[in-house]
């Protein structure tokens, strides 16, 4: 019977840490359409196995209802986890479709096997790029490592909701946008000053038709200039999806909203 007791809890504490891993993968882009379900229920289920052992137990409810509500806020708080490296994610899309218009490749859409959703063409060369980046700079590293610290900044059952949760994701939506623009600004600003070198060529040669031979023309410079910046752009995603970086800077501020601890101390302990 004691057995029986404890092999009953020790599924509950494990199934409660696999609807949280399970949840955050869920949620976070790199494990879209194009990726197995089998496999992303297996990699769930090796992480569980090997953070499970480390994570504190907790007093089980009394009832079912109880346990119920405690797997639901363990799935929301995985699936908050992953909304927002989500949202600092698409940063790069957002970044890729405001360099997009300028070039004149608005209209020119490719599928996204990730979301199974069409997405500009540019907008999807550089996620692809940014993917390899963050495997190349141990983003992935530090996500898995933020998903198993995570356990320890906000243990099973001790998540607290509070308006801090919505102020990080109000935060985290601003921090998206900052990244596309710096994502975008480079070759924007660029092609800004090539329209305004075509505007004048209009006006000293009128004889001259700008539209016919403008378009053909900022698409060429538009694609020299998006090799000349990759530079840039890389040494943004480096700093955006590093440990340091942005995106583990908004998962250490939801941590610490959950629980109500300092910046500092959350930082130190997930990072």
């Amino acid at each position: 019977m004691e057995t029986l007791t404890s092999l009953l809890a020790d599924f509950t504490h494990r199934l409660a840490v696999l609807i949280r891993v399970s949840a955050f993968f869920v949620a976070i882009p790199l494990f879209g359409q194009g990726v197995p379900t089998l496999a992303k229920v297996g990699l769930a289920g090796v992480i569980t196995l090997l953070v499970a052992p480390s994570v504190a137990p907790f007093d089980l409810p009394d009832h079912a209802v109880g346990y119920t509500l405690l797997i639901a806020e363990e799935a929301l708080i995985g699936l908050a986890m992953g909304l927002v490296v989500t949202v600092v994610i698409t940063a790069i899309y957002l970044g890729g479709q405001l360099s997009d218009v300028p070039i004149g490749f608005s209209m020119v859409n490719v599928i996204d096997p990730q979301t199974g959703m069409q997405v500009p063409i540019v907008a999807q060369f550089k996620f692809l790029l940014a993917m390899l980046i963050l495997f190349v700079v141990d983003g992935h590293h530090a996500l898995l490592g933020g998903v198993a610290k995570s356990f320890q900044v906000v243990p099973i059952g001790l998540a607290t909701m509070n308006p801090g949760v919505a102020q990080v994701g109000v935060e985290t939506f601003g921090t998206m946008f900052v990244v596309a623009l710096r994502i975008a600004l480079p070759l924007v600003a660029a092609l800004f000053l090539a329209d305004v070198a075509l505007g004048i060529v209009a006006r000293a040669v009128p004889q001259i038709n700008v539209f016919f031979v403008g378009i053909p023309l900022k698409i060429a410079f538009g694609l020299v200039m998006l090799v000349l910046v990759m530079p840039v752009f890389a040494r943004v995603m480096a700093a955006l999806l590093s440990e340091q970086g942005e995106m583990m800077e908004a998962l250490v501020q939801l941590l610490r909203a959950l629980t109500g601890t300092s910046a500092g101390e959350a930082a130190l302990e997930v990072r």
